[in-house]
């Protein structure tokens, strides 16, 4: 099973015209970082945790 940054680089990888997508959730949290931190697995993996946490501890729902 692929975890967040697995699914985060096969989807910036991805040619041109390639109409695979990832989920919102997983694209909002990955762009709150600093360009540099996006190609850490740990800090990815570490920021989508945050945001999925935050979202179910708010109620919000995408």
């Amino acid at each position: 099973m692929s975890d967040a940054f697995d699914q985060w680089v096969e989807w910036r990888s991805k040619p041109p015209g390639d109409r695979r997508s990832i989920p919102a959730e997983l694209y909002a949290a990955v762009t709150s970082l600093p360009e540099t931190d996006r190609s850490n697995r740990q800090r990815v993996n570490e920021v989508v945790r945050r945001h999925d946490t935050a979202r179910v501890s708010f109620g919000l729902q995408y």
